[in-house]
């Protein structure tokens, strides 16, 4: 998260969050009842918030850091993650 340049301050979040979507598994994949695949870490979805990206690239966990600061507005907005309410959010 921090490498990828989200906030240190909202990296537990972030961890936490990472972990509700995927176990902490960058490799992880399910189905999106939206027809999409949601990928890696934070489980972005082929069909939003990680639209125009191959899984494979989904699956670098730096890709899946970096969209996933971009998509998070720097870890300020997680409604797009079913789980942040797991995390205090």
């Amino acid at each position: 998260w921090v490498s990828a340049g989200g906030s240190p301050g909202r990296a537990p979040t972030a961890a936490c969050i990472a972990m509700h979507e995927s176990s902490g598994n960058p490799q992880a994949t399910s189905s999106n009842p939206d027809g999409g695949t949601n990928v890696g870490l934070w489980q972005l979805d082929t069909k939003g918030k990680g639209a125009g990206y191959s899984v494979l690239a989904l699956q670098n966990a730096m890709n899946n850091a970096r969209i996933t600061v971009l998509a998070s507005a720097n870890g300020t907005n997680w409604s797009a993650w079913s789980t942040a309410g797991d995390c205090g959010v």
